[in-house]
């Protein structure tokens, strides 16, 4: 496949420092159903496949204007957009209103593409993307128009750990305080004292008198009553809780609602959905609880593409408290850890 074939695809860029077997590995972490293309690609659908390794020479790079020799993936998959063109005000973080001014990609192409996206963070990498006439290039892209896109790592700060143990607010409680010494259990539901006035219609309003008898009303009642002293005379089943604590130095007088710093959430639930990257793990038919350890910024940036060098500092030390409880978790539960993105995450790296 030569450069010009190459410029209509989006490509992955890859340094030596990256093998194709670490593509591959964390492709199949977020696409387990991914197979083997008889191109010897890999098949993502009926309509997509990721074609590659494909080495480029250093003529090839420069024709494609990406700096240097060396291998690329390439996404083949249809040209799928937006009708409109992103609004004006559209700020993401990974820049994509930039690189598809006329529509965003969506179906297929929009699937993927962020595939590419996800693992190019993960790896570090950049993605050129596809020449397309109907989406002109902005000023400012390199090689005279040529659109690239750095995912930036560091935006992958919260984790989940997933485990077949439930932990009980009380036992995570302290786990959590180890690192965090502030959190405190979210506030329970106010005890229920009844619906509101006015919720509930009458018995007395002629409506409700014609379309229920007296003895309907009284075995719906009944019924009800019943209802209600068998939940009442078991214990309440908790199906998920939440930890919150404000970061280190965000303590005193602060307003709880935008603290300096932000702060970290832990939200317990069981796992109803599918989890790609433990879709070999043999659980035995257990639940899976998702302990997800999650930072708030203060200033509302985690998901714009313009940052203030606040939020980068505030990023940094969140992360490490993230971090940190997460694996105290994974201590306590004998869990497995996943980032935001989808991919596993080994605890001894962190």
């Amino acid at each position: 496949m030569m450069d010009a074939g190459l410029a209509q695809f989006h490509l992955l860029l890859i340094d030596e420092d990256t093998g194709p077997g670490d593509v591959v590995t964390l492709v199949h972490t977020l696409l387990p159903h991914a197979s083997a293309a008889e191109d010897g690609g890999l098949r993502l659908s009926r309509h997509s496949t990721l074609l590659g390794p494909l080495p480029i020479s250093a003529a090839d790079a420069g024709a494609l204007g990406v700096r240097g020799a060396g291998t690329v993936f390439a996404l083949r998959s249809p040209v799928e957009r937006e009708t409109e063109p992103p609004p004006d005000w559209m700020s993401s973080r990974d820049g994509l209103e930039k690189a598809f001014p006329a529509g965003l990609p969506n179906r297929d192409e929009g699937r993927y593409f962020g595939l590419l996206v996800d693992v190019a963070r993960r790896l570090g990498a950049t993605i050129r993307v596809a020449d397309d006439a109907s989406s002109p290039a902005r000023p400012g892209w390199a090689s005279g128009g040529v659109k690239l896109l750095t995912p930036d790592p560091e935006d992958a700060v919260n984790l989940t750990v997933y485990s077949t143990y439930w932990l009980t607010p009380e036992t995570l409680l302290p786990v959590v305080q180890h690192t965090l010494p502030g959190a405190e259990l979210q506030a329970g539901l106010a005890e229920w004292e009844g619906p509101a006035s006015g919720v509930v219609d009458d018995p007395a309003d002629p409506v409700v008198r014609d379309e229920l008898t007296i003895e309907e009303r009284t075995r719906l009642h009944a019924d009800a009553d019943q209802f209600d002293a068998e939940a009442m005379a078991g214990d309440p089943e908790l199906e998920g809780y939440g930890i919150t604590a404000l970061l280190p130095g965000s303590a005193g007088d602060v307003d709880p609602e935008n603290p300096p710093g932000g702060y970290i959430e832990i939200l317990v639930r069981v796992e109803e959905e599918p989890v790609p990257a433990l879709s070999g793990v043999d659980r035995a038919g257990m639940d899976l609880v998702a302990y997800e350890v999650r930072w708030m910024d203060s200033l509302s940036q985690r998901f714009v593409g313009d940052r203030s060098p606040e939020f980068d500092s505030e990023r940094r030390a969140s992360r490490r408290y993230v971090e940190r409880v997460a694996v105290g978790v994974v201590e306590a539960t004998s869990g497995v850890i996943v980032d935001e993105f989808g991919f596993l995450v080994d605890r001894y790296h962190l």
